[in-house]
Formats: structure tokens, sequence, C-alpha cells
């Protein structure tokens, strides 16, 4: 790199990500395959429109690259009888506001999770877009952290949404997809699940199967995939002109080729036998560390893991989560701060802190390191109560 500012930079950020633990939930460490692809010719060329249709000339090879990459997703989930894919969506985020705009008017009704008990903010918050053009309805979490299907349903069933939404980004229990596809279906609702954490979870078959509950499937790539920074879409056949037209000429324009080249690859070595092991090893990993965490006295939301992530509740510590997460960082240790289940903070200080393994399972961290990270995180607490003289938190 011949700019010397961003190479040094670039360089930094390298040293960075190897010298601490990074316990970020929606990051992860794609393959070289995936790099490539990023960093490739395929960067440079417009291609909106569909396959064959395309609005550029000179688009032959991307069209094959673009059939490849819908091939691949469809035949990782196996759903191709039923499914049709959409892999040009640049993020979650995006991918999710394609779903609003094909299927939903604004003021139409969104059920979905609160905010605060792990809800990502395209799922309603008040200062994001979905919430400034649809008209937003929660549901909770039980008071073990699960959800109350059966709250689920009566909100359905009395509000009639126009789409319910599952699938969050701060929740660490098994979603019951059957029964919301049955909600759905009760209450007349589309149901989309945002899979963007478990993704790589469903994946490997390790948790149960959003097929052929969910209407409309969104998620990243980055996080249990171990692709690149994207998304796609995963839509039932009947909808598929419909969702196609939102997203071009709906709220896009050309899409990135090198990305859905790089998701390509991605879908391709999810469906490899070792990635069944990574997984497995992710969610050992996890739950390992979250009873390491409880054993130190930690209050973990909804008391365990089931997946790739868990959150602690610093509710009754006096120390807020970004705080917290500031101080762990000195140390090279990084999480995010999160809001849990009725907090008290600020979306800036909330109470929580969100913990994920994926990345560091992928760059083999052994259960020595996980006890490390735990005495560490106890210590760096019961340093904060000190200097702001509190009563020492009682770990274990």
């Amino acid at each position: 790199m011949k700019d010397k500012t961003i190479s040094t930079l670039t360089k930094l950020e390298e040293k960075r990500l190897k010298n601490t633990y990074n316990l970020i939930a929606s990051e992860n460490i794609p393959s070289r395959d995936v790099f490539e692809a990023l960093g490739s010719c395929l960067s440079v060329k417009y291609s909106e429109g569909e396959i064959a249709h395309r609005y550029y000339t000179g688009n032959k090879i991307i069209d094959e690259i673009e059939k490849e990459c819908k091939k691949r997703l469809l035949k990782l989930f196996n759903c191709e009888k039923d499914y049709a894919a959409n892999v040009v969506v640049p993020s979650g985020a995006i991918a999710n506001l394609a779903v609003y705009t094909a299927f939903l008017n604004p003021g139409d009704k969104i059920l979905s999770l609160d905010l605060k008990s792990g809800s990502h903010i395209s799922h309603g918050l008040s200062v994001n877009i979905s919430g400034k053009l649809y008209k937003i309805i929660n549901y909770h979490l039980t008071p073990d952290g699960g959800i109350d299907y059966d709250e689920v349903e009566k909100i359905a069933v009395k509000e009639k949404p126009k789409l319910i939404i599952c699938g969050y980004t701060n929740f660490s229990k098994v979603i019951d997809f059957q029964r919301f596809g049955k909600i759905a279906e009760i209450s007349k609702s589309l149901l989309m699940v945002d899979a963007s954490h478990i993704i790589g979870i469903i994946a490997a078959g390790l948790c149960p199967s959003p097929f052929p509950w969910a209407d409309i499937l969104t998620s990243t790539t980055q996080k249990t995939l171990k692709g690149p920074r994207s998304a796609f879409i995963l839509v039932k056949k009947q909808y598929e002109d419909k969702l196609n037209k939102a997203v071009f000429p709906g709220i896009l324009g050309g899409p990135k080729n090198n990305e859905i080249a790089a998701k390509a690859i991605c879908f391709k070595e999810a469906i490899q036998p070792g990635f069944k092991k990574y997984i497995k090893n992710v969610l050992e990993n996890t739950k390992y560390l979250c009873d390491k965490c409880k054993e130190k006295g930690f209050k973990i939301v909804g008391d365990t893991t089931e997946n790739h992530l868990f959150c602690l509740d610093l509710s009754k510590t006096g120390i807020d989560g970004r705080t917290f997460a500031n101080e762990l960082e000195k140390i090279d240790i990084i999480v995010n701060a999160n809001t849990i289940p009725n907090d008290k903070g600020t979306p800036w200080k909330p109470q929580g802190i969100r913990i994920g393994c994926a990345l560091e399972t992928q760059r083999g961290i052994t259960k020595k390191e996980l006890d490390f990270i735990a005495n560490k995180m106890l210590q760096t607490l019961n340093k904060l109560q000190k200097s702001n003289n509190l009563i020492k938190f009682k770990g274990g």
C-alpha cells in the first residue's frame, strides 16, 4: 500500500486485533479466500438490475457469480424447493428495510421484541426509519429471559400486525420458530426471522430451523457464518418478485459484486464438515465462559446461554456497561455495552455487557484463556467499584 498514512493505520488495527481478546458477539474473522474476493476486481463493476436483465452491459460473468451465490445459499439451508434468495443487500439493516418496503405501507403494524430486551434497532427503534414509518408493537421477555409465546399470540390476535419479527441481537435462548409460525398463521401476519446472529448455528444444524415457518429470513454474513460484512434475504417463492423490486429499484442502486463473491465463498465453506465442528466449539466455549462468570458472581440475563452469546446484568453493581467496557479495553478485553430487560440506564450507558465467543473460537481460544478472562472481568469490576466508593461486588 503506497499511502503511508492508511498503511500505518491498517497495520495498527491488525496489531490491535492480534493483541486483544475480541468478545464482540457480532464480529468474526473470515477466511483468506473471502478477503481476496473482497479486494478483487469485482468491486469495479456496476450491475444494477436482475441476472440477465442488467442496465449496464458487460455483466455476463457477474451474472454467473450471483447465480452461483444464490445456488450455494439455497443449498446450505436445503430450501431450494420453497424459497428464493436475494444476495445483493449489503447489510442486515438494509435487508430489513427491503422487507418493510416490499410488504408494508407506512403506518402498518410490526410486532417485535422490545428493544431493551434484545431486539435490533431496525426492528422499530423510534429514531430508526423502522420506528418512524411503522406502528411498532412490542412483546416482552419472561422473568427468566425467555419468550412468552402466549403473550406474543395474545398481542398478535388482538393487534393483527402485518409483520411479526423474531430473531434478535442480544438473546441467548433457543427460539421456537414453529410456534412463531403458528402465531403468524393465526393472526394472518407475515413472519420475518432476523437470523443474523444465529445463522451459522442454523447452518450447522445445531439449533431449530426457521424453515418452513418463516415467510422471510434476513441475515448478515459476518457473525457466526464467518463471512464478509454483508447480508442476504431468503423469501418464499411467491414473494420473490415483490421483494426483488423493493431491493432494486426500491432502495438500492448497484450491488457490491465483490461482496456477492465473498458471500458465495462463505456459503460453500459453511457446507464443509469442519464448519459444524467449529460451531460446536463456539457453543461449548460460550457456555464455559458464561458458567465461569456465574461462578464469579455475575448475574446472567436469562441465567444461561444456549447459543454463541450471553449478557451480564450489571444493574446491582453500581457500574454501567459503558464504563465497564471501557475499563476492560484498557486490559485488551473487548466487549460491548448493551441494554438489558427493564434497563434503567441510557442507550449510551446501559446496564449490561454482551459477550460472544465466535471470533475467539475461530482463533483457537483455550479454556485456560477463558478462565483468565472471567478472572480479569471480576477484578476489573471490583477495581471500578473501589474507585467509586461502592460496596465491593461479591464474586465467587
